[in-house]
């Protein structure tokens, strides 16, 4: 499995110099292919039932991955591929703890609300200035996001925490560069903390 993840690393960093050098058909290439080893990792581990729903999770993200591509950017389908992702995530998060941690649940929470009502509420309104059918969705999303942080962090392990923060951190720039203003290589800043949180959402399934 470790080796799979150093490969998914190498392919991680493939797309993120394809992202800088603007290179669509290798970011076409290589941007899905992380997620399919990371797949390949997690079900090579014998997975428990947490590990089959990080991997569902994983797969889903894979679909978002493909329709978010800019050759395709089907917005939309790509935010419902990802939300399901997310509820696999949360519910492999809360199958493989057996006992949550109190200290991250509040931490999580207190993370969650305070993201949520500042960054989460800016994206949501460039959301609905850019299209008004876009609220609804885009606020659904942000709330299953905000879980997943919490379900994270209350996972009491450090891999899982800081996987689920880096993945709400690559959502947030992703948002704030599509509905509120350009991020300088916004979609660079996007992929690499994509790619590390899923890395470690992974590592942690298969430490289980």
């Amino acid at each position: 499995m470790i080796p799979l993840l150093g490969l998914a690393l190498v392919v991680a960093m493939l797309d993120w110099w394809s992202v800088r050098n603007d290179a669509l058909a290798i970011e076409a290439g290589a941007k899905p292919l992380v997620m399919v080893v990371l797949v390949a990792a997690v079900m090579a581990s014998g997975p428990s039932t947490a590990g089959v729903l990080i991997a569902l999770g994983l797969c889903c993200s894979l679909f978002g991955d493909i329709l978010l591509l800019p050759s395709l950017d089907r917005f939309i389908f790509g935010l419902g591929a990802f939300f399901v992702g997310h509820v696999c995530f949360v519910a492999g998060f809360v199958a493989g703890t057996e006992s949550f941690s109190t200290v991250g649940l509040v931490i999580g929470l207190l993370v969650g609300i305070a993201v949520t009502m500042t960054i989460g509420q800016r994206i949501r309104t460039g959301a609905r200035s850019h299209d008004p059918r876009l609220h609804v969705p885009v606020a659904a999303y942000i709330g299953v996001l905000a879980l997943m942080l919490v379900a994270g962090q209350a996972t009491g392990s450090a891999i899982a925490a800081l996987g689920a923060v880096l993945f709400a951190g690559s959502d947030a720039v992703l948002g704030w560069n599509r509905f509120v203003h350009p991020i300088r290589d916004g979609r660079f800043w996007t992929h690499v903390p994509y790619h590390l949180g899923q890395g470690l959402i992974a590592l942690w399934a298969i430490g289980l």
